[in-house]
């Protein structure tokens, strides 16, 4: 749809407490739910950063994706939370993070959702 909005805007993500709780994988998205009522659904490609650094790439719909191995982001928080034009980094507190990709089109390819609060589909 459009670039990501300021990372402030978005802080909300990180409010106490932030932990990843749930990973749920659907056909063609994928919801990381927080223990804080946030969830952020993906509906692009999404790219892992393991602690060390290196990257793997999850870049076609779910279904058809290899195995997750960013499972062991669960039970993790959130700590930091970083938006640059079409691209969110999610960093947690093992080190890992998530980067999620939007693109300039007619469709949201990420939501950003608070349970009763603000909600931005990107």
């Amino acid at each position: 749809m459009h670039p990501f909005p300021p990372a402030n805007e978005l802080a909300f993500v990180l409010n106490a407490p932030s932990r990843l709780v749930q990973v749920a994988i659907n056909a063609t998205s994928l919801r990381l739910v927080f223990e804080n009522g946030c969830h952020v659904d993906v509906a692009l490609n999404l790219v892992y950063v393991r602690p060390d650094g290196t990257e793997i790439a999850y870049d076609v719909e779910w279904y058809r994706e290899k195995p997750l191995e960013f499972h062991n982001l669960l039970e993790q928080d959130a700590v930091s939370l970083e938006t640059e034009g079409l691209e969110m980094r999610i960093g947690f507190s093992g080190g890992g993070a998530l980067r999620l990709f939007t693109d300039i089109g007619p469709y949201e390819a990420v939501a950003v959702v608070k349970r009763g609060g603000p909600e931005f589909y990107i």
